[in-house]
């Protein structure tokens, strides 16, 4: 969750409000930058600038209490500091921290290790990590010896404390930390007595009620381009859903990869092999019962191949859109309960 942020994938959203204090506008939009992506809300309800301006710091505190506690880029952050130890100690953790992480551990079983958020180190191989380089692809002694080092089975957790039989062993909540946190915001604008509006962090998304025009939100899906099978992907949003409560998430491979020697390496690790993704699988889009397991699951599916990822949506009761590759471009497949899709 590396604070820095691009200005050619992050636009502020400023506020729109009126000209006086106390006026009530129809449609606010705020955000900012956050857990190196942004976040932002849209609410649909009348609101002064004043509450707006408040509910911004409140957001703004959350989001700040939660990359403190769950950042692997901020070495003062509790989960860094709990990675830099080697001991094998009980360590207690906050409730947050480990909500999180008992979700993700939960999600590692059904996937049986394909998803694993102690992977740092076969990471960190491909140059995926905190510390970005230039990949040079592994051998597979380098792999072996950074999976020994991994695996989610090495942690044990009860209600306050989380200790790791190996004493290297690190967790990476970034899979899953974002949905939390969009879950979070959603719940500090409803306390504030708003109930139509949007909340969304790097396209995790929770919506709430209806649009300021009294509809569905519609939330566009982003596709590779049909016409752009290759390493170069381009994306279009030529269709979405229409959705009133619900919990959002999506993931790709193809925006964050590497390619060394004309090969392509996505950035999801499958963490039973310690290699990168390579099958037919382009993108997931998973609703949820929260956005953090929206979230979670998104990545998880991405991991798997085609056929046992949309198998394992069927039996986990998880709606969801896959998007795959084939010989001539992009086709997709749907649980039978996503949601209709609007053009």
């Amino acid at each position: 969750m590396n604070p820095a942020f691009s200005a050619a994938v992050f636009a502020l959203f400023a506020l729109i409000l009126g000209s006086c204090n106390g006026e009530r506008v129809s449609r606010v939009s705020i955000g900012g930058p956050t857990m190196g992506t942004s976040w932002s809300v849209i609410l649909a309800d009348g609101l002064s600038t004043g509450r707006a301006e408040q509910l911004q710091s409140s957001i703004e505190t959350e989001l700040s209490r939660i990359n403190q506690l769950m950042s692997t880029y901020d070495p003062a952050s509790e989960l860094s500091v709990f990675n830099k130890s080697s001991s094998t100690a009980a360590t207690a953790l906050h409730a947050d921290t480990l909500k999180v992480l008992k979700a993700a551990i939960a999600i590692s079983r059904h996937t049986n290790g394909a998803y694993d958020v102690t992977i740092g180190p076969v990471i960190d191989l491909w140059g995926f990590g905190a510390n970005e380089s230039e990949p040079r692809p592994p051998d597979q002694r380098m792999i072996d010896k950074a999976l020994l080092l991994s695996g989610f089975s090495h942690l044990h957790i009860n209600e306050q404390t989380v200790a790791k039989q190996i004493p290297g062993l690190r967790i990476d909540l970034s899979s899953i930390a974002k949905g939390f946190a969009v879950d979070q915001i959603g719940a500090l604008v409803e306390r504030a007595g708003i109930e139509n509006f949007t909340a969304e962090i790097g396209g995790e998304i929770l919506t709430r009620g209806n649009s300021a025009v009294g509809q569905p939100w519609r939330i566009g899906i982003e596709v590779p381009n049909t016409s752009s099978n290759n390493a170069n992907f381009e994306t279009n949003v030529v269709h979405g859903i229409a959705v009133t409560d619900s919990h959002i998430a999506s993931s790709g491979d193809y925006r964050n990869f590497r390619e060394v020697n004309g090969v392509r390496y996505a950035h999801i690790i499958d963490g039973t092999t310690g290699r990168p993704v390579k099958h037919s699988v382009a993108a997931v889009t998973v609703l949820h019962q929260s956005t953090m397991l929206a979230d979670g699951w998104a990545t998880a599916l991405m991991i798997l191949p085609m056929e046992k990822s949309v198998e394992l949506a069927k039996r986990m009761g998880i709606e969801a859109q896959f998007t795959y590759r084939t010989d001539t471009g992009f086709d997709v497949v749907r649980t039978d309960g996503f949601p209709a899709i609007v053009e």
